[in-house]
């Protein structure tokens, strides 16, 4: 796997993005759902907190999205979000998506990340949009974003990973993306994982719905 670098408005700091997925069945029991549609609406499940993030919708002033909590289990949650965005080609409207609540860890003492994530997009004519992991640190446990597992963005170092062909599932161990990166540009040891978080970034799509049936991730 190949890190490259991308463009993006996030914090101050280094992040790793990877834009793909991978399948696996899973059941997730059914909550009463409720939609949001503002831009920090969000909605708190067990270990998440899912979003719906329309932090570039000033580029679309008539576009609408909005997102609903669907389903959770003690491990998982589930959602989906509709949308309708025109605007700029080249911006991202949104970032509806599912965070792991947990405390700051240091990379070094992170053994294993597994996840695994199922969804579906439907959506008339064509849509542009991805599917990503955001996975943020920073020198320290209390500190500001530095690294971004996706190139620079601003102060922000980033690193990212883009899958090769399309897919509707993800199902890995993410610590592999830390051990992966080339050696002449690794993460250090010393910093702090500080958030972890997977959804979708449309650009531009018309009565467009992503659906993700299962969403489960772990920082051990």
């Amino acid at each position: 796997m190949n890190p490259k670098r991308a463009e993006e408005a996030f914090w101050d700091g280094v992040s790793l993005s990877l834009i793909q997925t991978q399948l696996n069945e899973f059941e997730a029991s059914s909550i009463n759902a409720q939609e949001y549609c503002g831009r920090d609406d969000l909605k708190v499940v067990g270990d998440y907190t899912v979003y719906n993030k329309l932090w570039g919708q000033d580029n679309d002033k008539t576009g609408k999205q909005c997102t609903e909590v669907t389903g959770s289990t003690s491990s998982s949650v589930s959602w989906r979000t509709s949308f309708n965005w025109t605007g700029d080609s080249w911006q991202v409207k949104s970032f509806p998506n599912a965070a792991l609540k947990f405390s700051p860890k240091q990379v070094s003492a992170i053994t294993s990340m597994p996840t695994t994530m199922k969804y579906e997009y439907t959506y008339d004519g064509n849509i542009t949009a991805n599917v990503a992991y955001d996975l943020f640190t920073s020198s320290s446990a209390t500190g500001e974003i530095e690294l971004e597992l996706m190139g620079m963005n601003k102060k922000v170092k980033v690193f990212s990973y883009v899958a090769k062909k399309t897919a509707k599932s993800f199902t890995a161990d993410l610590k592999q993306f830390f051990d992966e990166l080339p050696a002449n540009n690794t993460l250090p040891q010393t910093q702090f994982l500080q958030k972890l978080e997977a959804g979708t970034e449309p650009f531009q799509g018309k009565n467009a719905k992503f659906v993700v049936s299962t969403y489960s991730v772990q920082v051990k």
